[in-house]
């Protein structure tokens, strides 16, 4: 007898022997199950939908706040160097306009 079949037939004695299922007394009427995640979703849905949000918001300013440290360190050396006129004149909108009216 090859080991599959010896695994079956163990299977269909163990399936014989388990007990019997519960009567339909004891057994939750139908749509219970439904019923209680939706009362759950009806409590609980706004406070997961805040905690939710809570948790993006704050992932979102750690990221906001690791860029502006990483731009910050690009733009310290840029601040000293042989191009610091022309860097300042860059974030200055009014000197693009006032070279135009020349």
């Amino acid at each position: 007898m090859k080991y599959s079949e010896q695994a079956w037939d163990r299977l269909l004695r163990l399936a014989r022997s388990a007990p019997q299922p519960a009567p339909e007394s004891t057994r939750a009427p139908l749509g219970f199950s439904a019923r209680v995640v939706a009362q759950w979703h009806a409590e609980m849905g706004a406070a997961v939908r805040e905690a939710v949000w809570e948790r993006l918001a704050l992932r979102g300013l750690g990221v906001a706040c690791v860029l502006a440290l990483i731009a910050a360190a690009v733009a310290l050396p840029l601040s000293d160097g042989p191009f610091a006129d022309e860097l300042a004149n860059l974030a200055d909108p009014l000197v693009d306009v006032a070279s135009l009216a020349e």
